[in-house]
């Protein structure tokens, strides 16, 4: 690192892509500062912390993350009719989410990162062989200078928007609730016209005698929350109110750009997320893990520039791209579909045939569109014979 620089890798955004992609750079030998905008990483909480077996396998995650297992959920008809769909064995688990992002940063940390909270990078400047992050911290303005940056801000961040990561794109938004409950809850997924265009709501057990409660849609994502919350509490599925949690504008389908002279994007900055359900945890790591490679080389090679860092682009993108699009096309061909649509879907799904090839292990938790796809087409053949 040149002796006028404070870092070699400025990481903006200490969530698990950004962590993740610091504690691999400082293990590579690379000085790794990480800006965190608010107080403590994983607050505010913007998911329910769901990632698949694989995933949490690959990934080495401690047991002591996990809050309940997967091995099935209660899809509901927009009559409100159940259907469980399950596999024999554990597909997922509900991570404390909190814990999770902790978990990463102290990684992060263990390997030699340093962590800065409470501050904003609210630009970049790029000079001859650096950049400079101009910083408020708690009102304090400041200059930070590194050789490269990872950005990890997630969708929608207004230093993301002005280096031209965020160009207007489709998005959805969620809202979920940390609610009462009693007794053992079982992941359940609400669907229909009430939930906005394609959109969804969920139950997703949290810690004991609680559960999130929450929608992903395009509009409106609040209201159509306290309806949902409204009528669970009318059936006596949930009890108050505990805590209400806004989760950021979710993009949809392929980014424009990952990269810049010096930049590289992860996460959802740079659209590393599952269109269907809005999951980025896994997609994200996966970003992170080959941001890092390309960035460890291109700083061996002392070129940082956007043709140096290209190959990043590729790689993800060969990772996960095909799904992104294959997720965008089922969400668009799901949002056409009426309610009365669904209803008769729904009902085929309680045929043990048809449940048996949509429970079979040739659709992955994290690599379904594809297999999803073929399967609602096949549901509506068989309607409109």
């Amino acid at each position: 690192m040149l002796n006028y620089l404070d870092a070699d890798i400025a990481v903006i955004g200490a969530g698990p892509s950004g962590a993740r992609a610091a504690a691999l750079l400082s293990a590579n030998g690379y000085k790794v500062s990480i800006f965190e905008r608010d107080s403590q990483p994983g607050i505010p909480l913007h998911c329910t912390g769901i990632v698949s077996k694989e995933c949490f396998d690959f990934y080495k995650f401690p047991s002591s993350l996990i809050l309940h297992e997967i091995q099935s959920f209660n899809l509901r008809s927009p009559k409100g009719k159940g259907a469980v769909v399950g596999r024999d064995k554990v597909q997922a688990y509900v991570l404390d989410r909190l814990k999770l992002d902790l978990h990463l940063v102290n990684l992060a940390l263990e390997a030699g990162a340093r962590l800065i909270t409470s501050t904003e990078v609210k630009d970049l400047e790029w000079s001859e062989d650096h950049i400079v992050l101009n910083l408020n911290k708690n009102g304090s303005f400041e200059k930070f200078r590194a050789r490269a940056s990872v950005l990890a801000t997630g969708y929608g961040a207004s230093l993301a928007r002005r280096l031209g990561f965020n160009r207007k794109m489709e998005v959805i938004s969620g809202c979920q609730a940390l609610v009462e409950t009693s007794g053992d809850q079982q992941v359940e997924i609400f669907t229909g016209k009430n939930y906005g265009k394609g959109g969804f709501g969920w139950i997703v057990p949290h810690t004991k005698g609680h559960a999130l409660c929450g929608v992903l849609t395009h509009k409106h994502s609040y209201k159509i929350m306290e309806n949902h919350i409204k009528q669970l509490q009318k059936e006596s599925r949930i009890g108050k109110v505990r805590s209400i949690y806004r989760t950021r504008p979710i993009p949809l389908g392929i980014n424009g750009i990952s990269v810049l002279d010096r930049v590289i994007g992860v996460g959802d900055v740079v659209n590393q997320v599952k269109p269907t359900t809005g999951g980025g945890i896994y997609y994200g790591l996966l970003g992170a893990d080959a941001a890092a490679d390309i960035l460890s080389n291109a700083l061996e090679a002392n070129d940082l520039s956007a043709i140096a860092l290209a190959p990043y682009e590729k790689r993800w993108k060969g990772i996960m791209a095909s799904e992104i699009a294959n997720g965008y096309n089922l969400r668009k061909l799901t949002e056409q579909l009426p309610d009365s649509m669904l209803e008769k879907m729904h009902k085929l799904l309680r045929i043990p045939g048809v449940k048996k090839i949509l429970t079979s292990g040739s659709m992955p938790f994290d690599w379904h569109s594809g297999p999803l796809t073929k399967f609602v087409n096949l549901l509506s053949r068989q309607i409109t014979q």
